[in-house]
């Protein structure tokens, strides 16, 4: 797979170790009976070529049926090595869905998923983990947490969520623009730096780490100049500027993300005042903003109102996966 950096460099679990000094031998001891017959792999920033000298030692097992255990933290002398233990069914699963209900489109700057909304971030961040994982052994099975045809989907599947974690603050810098407040620049900002994480995975780098996007940006082989104007983002005509520059311009937030009121809200009329209770236990006042697309309650009530109904949490933002899915299918 284009930009996976560790097996394409034959990078190892002991030159990933090298870097913090610490023996792959040494980590094995530690562990004791954890590694016993079942597949273990180091992950994170030193998996994923990117750690350094003051990273953590980050290791995950995988059983097959067994009750996993919860984290559990050794230390090779003062470095902290995090082991945790995860059923190779939770990724086997994660597959099967996405080949269930999901498809690769290559757009412009890289695959893309349709088909559904892209997993949490918590789960990207663990997919991205066990892409990069390095195995211990030589000889384990598997030797990959995702089979080796798996991974261009878990490529697409990332891309997806940054896409959308883009529109979600696309979707904000929007609202911030339009009534003049003075985040404005900041969440624009914001917005760019997601559209450059979004570049970057598609690109094929795809450990999901902000702190390590200067390097994965080089890394990736993402032109300074994009990479600068993406930094440097600061309004809405730059950022519909630089997605028609990467050939997505139909990413339109007014479009793609709706408003939508939390599952649990109940209106509530006291006398003829109009509230929304939330969660059982806040009571908000109902401002009227319609749910539906952002652009039509912005075009409906206007900025302000908008911005009220979603700083109080009466109407949350999302990505509709439909409507986005008919714009990614139009930008191939």
């Amino acid at each position: 797979m284009a930009g996976y950096w560790g097996r394409e460099s034959g990078f190892s679990t002991a030159d990933a170790l090298r870097v913090v000094g610490v023996r792959r031998q040494e980590v094995e001891r530690l562990a004791g009976s954890i590694f016993a017959d079942r597949p273990a792999f180091l992950v994170g920033s030193l998996a994923a070529g990117l750690g350094n000298e003051g990273s953590d030692i980050d290791v995950h097992v995988f059983t097959e049926g067994d009750a996993p255990v919860g984290l559990m933290e050794l230390f090779a002398g003062e470095r902290p090595v995090e082991v945790q233990q995860f059923d190779l069914g939770i990724p086997r699963g994660l597959m099967a869905g996405f080949r269930a209900n999901a498809a690769v489109r290559q757009l412009k700057i890289g695959p893309c998923a349709v088909g559904g909304e892209a997993p949490a971030r918590a789960t990207q961040r663990r997919m991205a983990h066990w892409l990069y994982a390095l195995p211990f052994s030589a000889d384990q099975m598997p030797a990959r947490v995702f089979a080796e045809d798996d991974e261009s989907w878990v490529h697409a599947v990332l891309v997806r969520g940054a896409v959308e974690e883009t529109l979600l603050c696309a979707a904000t810098a929007i609202l911030a623009e339009e009534t003049g407040a003075s985040a404005t620049a900041y969440t624009w900002r914001r917005t760019g730096r997601w559209l450059l994480e979004t570049v970057v995975r598609a690109a094929g780098d795809l450990f999901v780490a902000e702190k390590w996007l200067p390097r994965r940006i080089a890394r990736a082989g993402v032109a300074a100049s994009l990479a600068g104007d993406l930094y440097g983002l600061t309004d809405g005509a730059g950022f519909r500027k630089v997605l028609g520059r990467l050939g997505v311009e139909g990413l339109d937030p007014k479009d793609v993300v709706v408003l939508r009121r939390p599952d649990d809200a109940e209106p509530v009329k006291i006398g003829p005042a109009r509230f929304i209770l939330l969660t059982k236990t806040r009571l908000v006042q109902d401002t009227g903003v319609p749910a539906g697309p952002l652009g039509d309650a912005l075009a409906d009530v206007g900025p302000e109102a908008v911005l009220r109904a979603v700083g109080s949490q009466e109407l949350i933002p999302r990505v509709d996966p439909s409507r986005l899915d008919a714009v990614l299918s139009d930008q191939l």
